[in-house]
């Protein structure tokens, strides 16, 4: 699970479905919490393809290995001086 804020950290049980366990998904206000930025930034993300999720009863969830590799193609890269 990704390191949110001791304020805002989320107690959640792993669901078993069959043999593995389900994914973690996360709502687009978990996600700005974690990345501590704003609501509509995520939304931006979600909307030109850059963070991929799933839209379920009308709202967004967005899988923990979408928010990683969101993470990891944004890395900044340090280039030696």
């Amino acid at each position: 699970m990704l390191p949110a804020p001791a304020k805002y950290r989320l107690e959640r049980s792993n669901t078993i479905i069959g043999n593995s366990a389900m994914e973690q998904l996360y709502t687009v206000q978990e996600v700005s919490i974690i990345l501590k930025v704003g609501y509509r930034s995520v939304l931006q993300q979600i909307n030109t393809g850059k963070l991929s999720a799933y839209l379920v009863a009308h709202s967004y969830r967005i899988p923990e290995s979408s928010v990683m590799k969101f993470l990891d193609i944004n890395k900044v890269q340090r280039v030696a001086v």
